[in-house]
């Protein structure tokens, strides 16, 4: 199953803007910090922005924007902003003139794509001096002050459904000098996010893993998240319980 074919469907875009946790401010305040303390970055791109949460965040630090993403369903979802162009398009080959942007952006969809086609295509459409900002936030599989989480994750959620492949490389320092890009910076994050059972099994149903599992017919919505409501509603010991996320921030300079 090729990576566009998981964000296609109505349902999948309908759970994304139901059960993704909204980290893309915390991100978008570190890069401010860093790039533009003092002043808006006058022309944002944003790549793989799904239904919008990485898009809208990124209000902060721009007044234009426009957002990339192969899904016309995904696209379907997005909130609404007079400052906020979206288009679809595969990151690969946007409909875009040279050296339009002073940022790219990328959240949570660079192992999607092909880095060869990406990385020239995010050159191309970048001024000079220009930034590229990649980053991700990963569910680390823990319930705060419930051991007894990680070990159902490992040993039963992913043996259910497994992760399908993606290209989870890092880009390094010579990735980046091959394409014309300086990888000025590398950070770390963390953050936790509150979730009651229900909002857990709505952004598991979001994982790719569950996902190809329904796609493949191996299992359907509604059974999902039966078996999730089962499985998780033993580890509640709340209503609501912590899970901590973390990722990488890396900024590329043109």
């Amino acid at each position: 199953m090729s990576q566009s074919q998981f964000f296609v469907r109505a349902w999948v875009a309908q759970q994304y803007a139901l059960g993704r946790p909204h980290f893309h401010s915390q991100v978008v305040r570190r890069i401010k910090e860093y790039v533009c303390t003092h002043q808006l970055i006058a022309n944002v791109l944003d790549v793989g922005c799904g239904t919008g949460l990485s898009t809208t965040a990124l209000r902060e630090i721009t007044e234009n924007i426009v957002a990339v993403d192969i899904s016309q369903q995904m696209l379907a979802m997005v909130p609404r902003d007079d400052h906020i162009n979206y288009v679809a398009s595969a990151g690969e080959n946007l409909p875009i003139r040279d050296g339009r942007f002073d940022m790219v952006t990328v959240s949570s969809s660079f192992h999607w794509l092909d880095r060869s086609r990406f990385l020239p295509e995010a050159v191309r459409v970048l001024r000079p001096r220009g930034w590229l900002v990649i980053y991700d936030n990963y569910f680390l599989g823990k319930m705060v002050g419930n051991p007894k989480y990680e070990v159902w994750n490992r040993s039963s959620y992913l043996e259910r459904y497994p992760s399908p492949p993606r290209d989870r490389r890092p880009v390094t320092r010579a990735d980046a000098t091959s394409h014309g890009l300086d990888l000025a910076r590398e950070d770390t994050y963390t953050n936790d996010v509150s979730f009651s059972l229900d909002q857990l099994v709505s952004y598991l149903l979001t994982q790719t893993n569950v996902i190809d599992a329904i796609e493949k017919g191996d299992d359907n919505i509604g059974t999902a998240t039966r078996w999730l409501e089962e499985e998780l509603g033993e580890l509640f010991l709340q209503p609501r319980a912590t899970f901590p996320f973390a990722g990488p921030i890396l900024y590329f300079r043109k």
